[in-house]
């Protein structure tokens, strides 16, 4: 039992165009049955307030495979718009997505226009899947990222941290040292004002440790939001006649 190293499926950007939803151009790198896939958003928040969100509403493939969320978290500034909001869902894959043909659809609970999201996937042991065990959020003001981290059983999780970053996807990350994410784990919106677009940036890390510190930054300080996840690797149940099994939700 074992994760194994993180590959991008696919990395897509809206230049700020309003929609309620965004659908991938088919991804270019083909996601075989059994693995995990990830998909990070970042979008420009609806929420007033700083805390947990349901401002995505739904991810969907065009294979069918049942996706759920990990994590939603705003960092408002106070108003709807001004701030970021940062989420990640993932799958237990049942159907393999196919290079130069699948796509992916995230959907949004309203009309957003600085928004985008990024689709990795995660190679795990045979009839295994991924549940999550900790996460936790942080919101930074005008500032680089803080330092986050989880208190979690001392066995191998595969660690992941998303940031929605209130500026243009040209900002320059750097991943935390002990990461190994890459920095083509990134995406967002460019043009006009710099706070007027939405970057999102994944790092990721397969680790054996009851904690693991989270401290990326970028070049230029801006609002963010960023959760941090720890992911358990679970033996998944063969066949169940309510329909199948999508991690820590249980049976669907």
């Amino acid at each position: 039992m074992a994760f194994g190293a993180a590959q991008t499926l696919h990395t897509l950007f809206q230049d700020k165009t309003s929609g309620s939803s965004q659908t991938s151009n088919p991804i270019t790198t083909t996601c075989a049955a059994g693995r995990i896939v990830y998909v990070s958003i970042a979008k420009d928040n609806v929420a007033a307030v700083d805390g947990e969100t349901s401002e995505v509403t739904n991810v969907t493939d065009s294979v069918g495979n049942t996706y759920q969320k990990a994590k939603e978290f705003c960092n408002s500034q106070g108003s709807a718009n001004a701030g970021a909001t940062v989420a990640l869902w993932w799958s237990n894959t049942k159907t393999a997505l196919v290079d130069a043909v699948d796509t992916v659809t995230v959907t949004y609970s309203s009309a957003i226009t600085a928004k985008g999201f990024v689709v990795t996937s995660q190679s795990i042991g045979a009839g295994n899947g991924a549940e999550v065990e900790a996460s936790t959020t942080l919101a930074n003001d005008g500032a680089d990222p803080g330092s986050m981290d989880l208190t979690v059983a001392n066995i191998s999780h595969s660690w992941i941290r998303v940031l929605a970053h209130e500026r243009p996807s040209s900002d320059t990350f750097t991943i935390t040292a002990a990461y190994t994410g890459a920095t083509t784990h990134k995406t967002g919106t460019t043009g006009g004002g710099v706070a007027s677009n939405m970057t999102v940036q994944q790092e990721y890390d397969v680790f054996t440790g009851t904690s693991n510190p989270s401290d990326p930054a970028w070049n230029n300080a801006a609002d963010e939001a960023s959760i941090l996840v720890a992911f358990k690797e679970v033996t998944l149940p063969t066949s169940s006649t309510m329909g199948g099994w999508i991690g820590k939700g249980g049976w669907f």
